[in-house]
């Protein structure tokens, strides 16, 4: 009776982990897609010209981690989310600007390594991209004026 009532509880339990992986899937990807483009903005933009609705999609998602993820994936959203206060007022939290920016660069890498282990999946090998001028606009900018 013992073994039978271990067998079913194993079965549970690997159902219950099969309906919930394409959610959390689901939800780790709504997550770094957001913190992708809350990273572009702070990283190419003047920090006035910043699109802050990445924001809501970010918070949106990482409650939805909260629900459903495991306590390593849900640790490194958290971590994630902390650092944007600090990136936002830098200068009520006593840190340095820079300091904040690389913080959420970091908690995201953390955060796609920790969603990797977890799906079984090889680590990401991350490399610096430069970031592309449309040879347009370059060319639109040293155009000596004619006045």
């Amino acid at each position: 009776m013992l073994i039978a009532q271990c067998i079913v509880l194993l079965l549970a339990r690997r159902n219950d982990r099969r309906r919930s992986d394409p959610e959390l899937l689901k939800q780790c990807a709504a997550f770094s897609s957001a913190a992708g483009r809350f990273k572009r903005d702070i990283a190419t933009k003047p920090r006035d010209e910043w699109d802050l609705s990445a924001l809501d999609s970010l918070e949106e998602a990482s409650d939805s981690i909260d629900i459903i993820g495991t306590p390593e994936i849900e640790s490194a959203a958290e971590r994630l989310i902390g650092y944007v206060p600090l990136v936002l007022e830098p200068k009520r939290f006593d840190v340095e600007e820079q300091d904040a920016v690389q913080g959420v660069f970091d908690a995201h890498r953390q955060f796609v390594a920790a969603v990797r282990r977890h799906f079984h999946k090889p680590p990401k090998v991350h490399q610096a991209v430069p970031i592309l001028v449309h040879p347009r606009a370059v060319e639109e900018k040293t155009e000596p004026s004619t006045d």
